[in-house]
């Protein structure tokens, strides 16, 4: 789960970049994150965030998983 760069913060999408056979761990892990820190920040809220990966991006990308679960191009 190695997130090697954090490339750009828009909003509240964060745009990361590390090895693909790395990415769905990651995409994972930082969703996880987003939803922990935030819920520090503002408890009473539920909060989400789901990750998805392309390698470039593009406004309104869907979150793809495989029929393990394990997310996808």
């Amino acid at each position: 789960k190695e997130l090697r760069r954090l490339r750009l913060q828009v909003h509240d999408e964060i745009l990361g970049e590390c090895p693909l056979e790395q990415a769905p761990e990651a995409g994972d892990e930082l969703a996880r994150v987003m939803v922990e820190q935030m819920s520090v920040v503002a408890p009473n809220i539920v909060h989400e965030a789901e990750p998805f990966l392309m390698e470039r991006w593009t406004k309104g990308a869907e979150t793809k998983r495989d029929a393990n679960g394990r997310l996808c191009l």
